[in-house]
């Protein structure tokens, strides 16, 4: 395809055959249950407080074992089950949420990837409102996490769908920020509550004013335009004493806590933390940033 010309290698029908194994495997998991979301917690840097986790797709496969999803997304993608699995992870962690809730955890929202194929369909504002209804989770408590590289083409119906989601009382933050193309000189006019620092960035944060110069940049330009920030990627103290520093809001990384299945995850919080048990749908204020 593409007017390419390619050799044919032992090693190349060892790749189709498995690519076309993953996708008949993709056809049985979603009916199987074989998809599971573990969540990573995110605390506030001046209080220690839980603020949020994020829900990460995991797929148990019987053969290959625990599979991430930089494993298997793009087969899911060409396989036309990107619908049904983005609406499968929403519904789950809207439901793990609503559960979480009325056992009085204060676990903060629950922040889901967002992608530019589940935003263009059909219906997806819909099928959002329906879940949200019918898993009755307060729109507060639930987060997308959307990529720079949608708000690029300046698509008045992405921004239009990404407002109505606002609107809904849905949080947005921008994902990997500082990675991609990054629409600085229309930030201010995004439909967006949050920035989500790359753990690239980060990782860079202790090591020199020159290194951290990214992360000091970032900081201070979400706080001028009155964004909270999130930093993913947290390993050490030194990161952590630089970005308590610098007002970073919360963070997210192996230094709070690792993913963990949903059932380990208020074992994790009576372990980790002694605050008292509330709703968060109550605390608008300090959940909103």
């Amino acid at each position: 395809g593409g007017g390419s010309c390619v050799f044919y290698t032992p090693s190349t029908g060892v790749r189709i055959h498995e690519q076309l194994a993953l996708e008949q495997d993709l056809q049985r998991a979603l009916a199987g249950n074989e998809f599971v979301l573990h969540y990573q917690p995110q605390t506030n840097l001046r209080s220690g407080r839980v603020v949020g986790c994020e829900a990460l797709l995991r797929w148990e496969h019987p053969e290959r074992g625990r599979l991430a999803p930089d494993r298997f997304l793009s087969t899911v993608e060409k396989s036309g089950l990107v619908g049904a699995l983005g609406e499968w992870v929403l519904r789950t962690a809207c439901r793990q949420r609503r559960l979480w809730q009325a056992d009085g955890l204060p676990i903060g929202r629950v922040a889901v990837n967002l992608s530019a194929r589940h935003l263009a369909m059909r219906g997806f504002l819909g099928t959002t409102e329906k879940i949200l209804h019918e898993e009755a989770l307060d729109p507060r408590l639930l987060e997308f996490e959307v990529t720079e590289a949608l708000f690029l083409d300046h698509d008045p119906a992405t921004l239009e769908k990404i407002t109505a989601l606002r609107r809904l009382g849905i949080r947005i933050s921008i994902d990997d920020f500082g990675t991609g193309h990054s629409c600085l000189g229309r930030l201010a006019q995004l439909p967006v509550d949050a920035l989500k620092v790359d753990r690239s960035i980060v990782g860079q944060a202790a090591n020199g004013r020159q290194s951290s110069a990214i992360a000091r940049a970032v900081l201070a330009l979400a706080r001028e335009l009155g964004l909270a920030v999130t930093c993913e990627g947290v390993e050490n103290a030194g990161q952590l004493d630089f970005l308590r520093d610098h007002d970073c809001d919360a963070i997210q990384g192996h230094w709070v806590g690792a993913p963990l299945p949903a059932e380990e995850l208020p074992h994790w919080l009576a372990a980790h933390h002694d605050t008292p048990t509330s709703d968060p749908g109550d605390d608008s204020a300090g959940l909103l940033h």
